[in-house]
């Protein structure tokens, strides 16, 4: 069989005698889509950050394509295709929304005889209009992309992500600060990048409406572990979940 793309198997993490996470489980394939809720410090964001390798975990593994990465630097795991996303934007304000995205494409070819660059630099151009027409940015291309607008931002930075080659996206709370109609545009890009391109995406969200609009998987983590996985309507039926986070608003 062939392994998930991502797989986290009994991730324990504390701080002190503060358990953070509780043997976390979980896995996604290439090309799904999950998204992770519950409470505020149920280890959501602690997951994102072993995962990634800014925390080391005190138990348990995280393999991607089947290869142990548990522990290993940030940087060595964001080159083999594992991309975050924080919740505040993390583009470069001063520079033209164009450069915020040839920078990590040409961070991909490394060094390069003259002809191969020549070849990257006109294969960087295409990707670089691709993008930008993409994600509704060419009519801001030469303009700072601190004059965007919030959503703006939040759309250059997964640009960004895509364009440094990523494989799985982990989005933590993407939508956070959009207006409904920019939430309704991230739900489709998000769709169109994983019907289109193959991405994978683990998505962290505490808006339910963007959630039911993803239609994906939905992991609920509660106090460190995870509560339940299932779809968007058994996540609702769930006695324990609706008691515990959804609340009064799901059970009115």
């Amino acid at each position: 069989m062939t392994p998930p793309l991502l797989e986290v198997c009994g991730i324990t993490k504390r701080f002190g005698g503060l358990h953070v996470l509780r043997g976390v489980n979980l896995s996604i394939g290439a090309g799904e889509l999950r998204c992770i809720i519950g409470p505020n410090g149920c280890g959501k964001t602690t997951l994102f950050n072993i995962i990634t390798g800014a925390f080391p975990a005190n138990a348990g593994t995280v393999r991607f394509r089947g290869e142990n990465i548990t522990g290993r630097s940030p940087h060595v795991i964001s080159r083999l295709g594992i991309a975050r996303k924080f919740q505040v934007p993390g583009i470069y304000p001063t520079l033209a929304v164009a450069e915020n995205v040839e920078i990590p494409l040409l961070s991909r070819h490394g060094t390069a005889r003259p002809w191969s660059m020549l070849r990257a630099e006109a294969r960087t151009a295409e990707r670089l209009h691709g993008l930008l027409a993409r994600f509704k940015l060419r009519a801001r291309a030469v303009g700072a992309a601190g004059a965007l607008a919030h959503g703006q931002k939040q759309w250059l930075e997964i640009a960004m992500l895509i364009a440094s080659d990523a494989q799985i996206l982990l989005l933590d709370e993407p939508t956070a600060g959009m207006s409904a109609t920019e939430t309704s545009a991230t739900v489709e890009l998000i769709r169109q990048l994983q019907q289109e391109h193959g991405i994978a995406a683990l998505v962290i969200e505490h808006d339910m409406n963007f959630v039911r609009r993803l239609a994906c998987p939905v992991v609920v983590m509660l106090r460190g572990a995870v509560l339940f996985e299932g779809g968007y309507a058994e996540v609702q039926a769930h006695p324990e979940v609706r008691e515990a986070y959804l609340g009064r608003a799901a059970r009115g």
